[in-house]
């Protein structure tokens, strides 16, 4: 069973981000999952004045999920590492840590909407699996489609890209070659983020409940 990379800069954690990750060991097969808390994401350098101390955040990290009992840890692995924080960087890492152990990577719609643009995308595609959970306003299926299509060279949208699709009974998984696979995960819809908690709670407004501490 592979284990769920779920990377983000947690900043809070919340309760959308342990509700996704316990899903993903408990109806889709992962044996765990794995907080990657980043330093800083390459793609949020404007929001690096909000981000609270790394060694902070980390430490809240590990005790707000050590007393949920549930198969996640926190994993602090960029911190040995230069920036800019890339995705393939850390899972390049973490694999030659971990041999024996098969990785998928956790990730939004939104956040699949725009993978073309992360750093030897390709590369990801190519090697590890992808599990991606819903998020309001976005096609999962169009997004995945157009993906497999610029990871194929092909930018027709109408190009006759080869792909396998498997069906399983809670997630749908396309395959190509190239790509090892885009699973789509049947996952409840949870529209909290934390830029809106900070948001919220700079305005005076109290975001507790939808913090896990």
């Amino acid at each position: 069973m592979p284990t769920a990379l779920y990377f983000g800069s947690f900043n809070p954690l919340h309760i959308g981000h342990m509700a996704i990750a316990n899903y993903a060991i408990e109806f889709c097969g992962a044996d765990e999952a794995v907080f990657i808390a980043t330093p800083q994401s390459p793609f949020k350098e404007s929001d690096k004045s909000l981000l609270a101390n790394y060694g902070e955040r980390i430490q809240s990290l590990r005790a707000s999920v050590a007393k949920s009992g549930l198969k996640i840890t926190v994993s602090d692995i960029e911190s040995g590492m230069n920036p800019p924080y890339y995705t393939i960087n850390t899972l390049k890492r973490i694999s030659s840590l971990h041999p024996e152990k098969e990785f998928v990577i956790m990730m939004g719609a939104d956040n699949i909407a725009s993978f073309s643009r992360w750093h030897r995308y390709e590369e990801i595609l190519e090697n590890y699996g992808i599990w991606v959970y819903p998020r309001l306003g976005y096609n999962m299926q169009a997004s995945i489609h157009e993906l497999i299509c610029a990871a194929a060279g092909v930018h027709d949208q109408y190009g006759n890209v080869p792909f396998m699709k498997t069906e399983g009974s809670h997630m749908v998984t396309y395959s190509a070659k190239g790509i090892k696979g885009i699973s789509i995960i049947d996952a409840p819809v949870i529209e909290v983020s934390s830029t809106m908690i900070r948001n919220a709670e700079a305005e005076g407004k109290n975001m507790s409940a939808f913090k896990y501490v």
